[in-house]
């Protein structure tokens, strides 16, 4: 029986990373964490196209990580994109400009080798990135059946005052965020109740508004190929917008309903993610809404204080066959 290579790719600092390398040791499989971002002149990168006349070969794809180590991804049976972190440009190159462009094509490059590799990749890279697009998480989301809420994204400040007023005649407050994650900070959910103070900062660019969700309770949900393990996120704060904002929080195993589990298996399939940690709040009135779906979020809270099996069935994922996956339409 052959042995299975995992690559993972990740920080070394990344704890989920290590604790899915740790589960597929035990599983008998062989696993490494790489990291790019460090190695900077030592590494090389090889993607050989040369298929000659023989259209079922798509190439050969190498990375040599001099003095670390020699990793082929051929003959890696599976690849976990972690939280890739891409090689920094050597200091003496200073214009940003031609920093941003080196790490712009270490990331294409990086990122094809690994759909050329042919192995089974958790997420495919193109996949999650597709993904990570709010507006078209929520559009899928209602597409299968999930409530979301409404959902505005603009940089016009008189459409932003529009929604707001429409909310306040509903009852309801308006929170925005930002499309995209803050690289120095969370990316806190916050109230508006007028847009005077942020005309200027509007203009910069979109952001995205909703009606504010009356917290019932904030549930977790990790999805890994089909299994859906679920926590409930217990706050002493009623009014609390983000639960992330809440250093106190306890956490509870929790089940959903069928209905729930399978439009979140419906809406992974239809955004071709194998893994992703899913926000989802159950309103006052008991309706479930879909928040959003983070390919790459925190899972291992789950594992250390709930005993749910995250890690594992992460590790199964980079173990199994793709082609024996189920599924969901």
């Amino acid at each position: 029986m052959s042995i299975s290579n995992i690559v993972i790719v990740a920080g070394p600092e990344d704890l989920h990373a290590l604790a899915v390398q740790q589960a597929v040791v035990k599983m008998g499989g062989a696993c490494a964490v790489v990291d790019f971002r460090e190695i900077d002149k030592d590494i090389s990168l090889e993607a050989d196209l040369d298929v000659s006349s023989d259209r079922s070969s798509q190439g050969h794809a190498s990375v040599f990580l001099g003095a670390f180590a020699d990793l082929e991804f051929s003959a890696a049976t599976s690849v976990w994109l972690r939280r890739p972190m891409l090689p920094i440009a050597q200091y003496s190159i200073r214009d940003p400009r031609y920093r941003s462009f080196i790490r712009a094509e270490w990331r294409a490059a990086l990122m094809g080798l690994t759909r050329l590799s042919g192995c089974n990749c958790v997420n495919d890279p193109i996949a999650e990135e597709q993904a990570t697009l709010k507006p078209a998480q929520l559009s899928a989301a209602h597409r299968v059946g999930l409530r979301i809420p409404k959902t505005l994204v603009t940089n016009s400040a008189t459409r932003c005052q529009a929604f707001i007023d429409l909310n306040r005649r509903s009852g309801r407050r308006t929170i925005f965020k930002p499309l995209t994650p803050p690289l120095d900070r969370l990316g806190e959910v916050r109230s508006i109740e007028t847009v005077e103070a942020y005309r200027e900062e509007l203009e910069l660019a979109p952001v995205i508004f909703q009606e504010c969700i009356e917290r019932g309770m904030d549930i977790r949900v990790t999805y890994v190929d089909g299994e859906c393990f679920s926590a409930n996120i217990l706050s002493d704060h009623e009014a609390l917008i983000d639960w992330r904002s809440d250093p106190n929080v306890v956490y509870e195993r929790t089940t959903l309903a069928n209905a729930v589990e399978n439009g979140l298996r419906r809406l992974m399939c239809s955004l071709g993610l194998r893994v992703g940690c899913i926000d989802l709040r159950i309103g006052r009135d008991g309706t479930v809404y879909f928040f959003e779906v983070n390919p790459s979020g925190q899972f291992l809270f789950m594992d250390l204080e709930l005993d749910l099996p995250v890690a594992a069935a992460v590790a199964r994922a980079l173990l199994r066959n793709p082609a024996s996956r189920q599924s969901y339409k």
